[in-house]
């Protein structure tokens, strides 16, 4: 039955889960030759064609649904994450309210319009939408982490690392908690605080290699040089091709020889 549009769908369907995108496509355009008006495969091509970070055509395909049913929140969220990757941050806002109008229980939507704002410096007004998705799942971390980053641009560091708190207790795994908590506690001249943080982070990671490199550029801050120098070699045992971040967090340690004799000395290893 070579003109199933049903067997056409579900093949674009199977051939993106395989992340054959470029297949998927071409199924869902045989389907939609023999059926021009199936919602569901324009909106499944619209999916496929952001996986591929076509995110123009993208929208097109999700609004081309609102011509065969109509709107929907999911929908209309898509088309936000593609503005919004597109950095149209205004139109993606524009969306994600929409989604949140159909369903004011999308807590996605919520997030999306909080990291919009964020993203043009906006903290305070990001922080109502952020708390807002927050009220509808307070176990996310990643809403929690949003937050976090938020208050601390506004110098609350109180409510920033509150929210840090949180993504700790809800996702301990998350690599970025560590670092981000760790510099609000530097920020707040709490250098033994930000230590021992670290080193918590280093019993759920013990093989990060970028905790180590931000140990020891907490450790050279407060002129703990030898401890400094001991973490560096470390970190460089682990993964010295991240050293140079180093540098962006203390700008102190590309002046230090002995730094830069330490990655010298792995980087010829390689």
């Amino acid at each position: 039955q070579p003109y199933s549009y049903a067997a056409w769908y579900n093949l674009g369907n199977v051939y993106n889960r395989m992340n054959k995108h470029e297949d998927a496509l071409d199924a869902y355009d045989y389907c939609l030759v023999i059926k021009d008006d199936f919602s569901s495969a324009y909106f499944n091509k619209g999916n496929t064609l952001a996986n591929l970070l076509k995110y123009t055509d993208a929208i097109e395909c999700y609004k081309k649904t609102f011509e065969f049913e109509a709107p929907d929140a999911l929908t209309y969220y898509n088309i936000a994450e593609c503005y919004e990757q597109m950095e149209n941050y205004h139109l993606a806002r524009d969306y994600y309210k929409k989604a949140t109008k159909l369903d004011p229980t999308l807590s996605e939507a919520w997030l999306g319009i909080g990291i919009t704002l964020q993203s043009e410096e906006r903290w305070f007004e990001a922080t109502h939408y952020l708390r807002k998705a927050i009220e509808i799942d307070d176990e996310n971390a990643e809403y929690w982490f949003a937050l976090g980053d938020a208050e601390y641009h506004l110098n609350n560091f109180v409510s920033a690392e509150s929210a840090y708190q949180k993504v700790i207790q809800t996702e301990p795994d998350n690599h970025d908690i560590w670092l981000e908590y760790s510099h609000l506690l530097m920020a707040d001249n709490r250098a033994d605080e930000a230590l021992r943080l670290i080193n918590d982070g280093l019993v759920f990671h013990p093989n990060d290699a970028e905790l180590l490199y931000r140990l020891s550029c907490y450790h050279y801050s407060i002129n703990h040089i030898q401890e400094a120098y001991r973490i560096l070699e470390a970190a460089l045992d682990k993964d010295p091709d991240l050293c140079h971040a180093i540098f962006e967090y203390t700008p102190l340690m590309e002046n230090d020889k002995n730094v830069l004799h330490l990655i010298d000395t792995y980087k010829n290893r390689l």
